[in-house]
Formats: structure tokens, C-alpha cells, sequence
């Protein structure tokens, strides 16, 4: 076991809590539209906060195409969870 400094936020959250930063991203991306779905949100909101996200971890991501594919599943995930766990 490794020693972790306390505010070394790429090593906590890509390292530890993902093994690698495109399954940290899609994990991640999964959970804020899990999130967004079951608290529903609206739209514009969610879009922007995705959109935030995104924006922030871009350069952690490898491919442009493998982040239109976590947009299209955190947007998924959040419009599914929203119609179904509020019924």
C-alpha cells in the first residue's frame, strides 16, 4: 500500500476510486445521471452540470468519440431512473 497525500485529488479519485481515468469518467458520468434522474432534475441543470464535468476532466479523457459516448449514457441513465424511480 501506497501513501496517498491528503488533497492529491487525481490519485483519489482516478487511482483508487477507478483503476483508470476512462472508467473513473464513465462511472462518474453514470452516477451524476443516476443522481440528476432520481432527484429531477431539470434539463438546462443537468446539461450544464454534464457539461461542467466534462469541461473539467477533459483532459484526463483519451478520445473525443468516448466522450460523446458517456454523454449519451449519463443523459440515458438520468432520463430512464427519472420516469421510473418517481412513479
Amino acid at each position: 500500500m501506497e501513501w496517498i497525500q491528503p488533497l492529491e485529488l487525481q490519485t483519489w479519485l482516478i487511482s483508487v476510486f477507478g483503476g483508470s481515468a476512462d472508467i473513473f469518467l464513465a462511472v462518474a458520468l453514470l452516477a451524476i445521471g443516476s443522481l440528476a434522474g432520481y432527484f429531477r432534475m431539470p434539463l438546462l441543470i443537468f446539461g450544464l452540470m454534464i457539461g461542467t464535468f466534462l469541461l473539467m476532466f477533459s483532459t484526463w479523457i483519451s478520445s473525443p468519440f468516448l466522450i460523446l459516448i458517456m454523454l449519451i449514457g449519463g443523459l440515458t441513465v438520468g432520463f430512464t431512473l427519472s420516469k421510473v424511480a418517481n412513479r
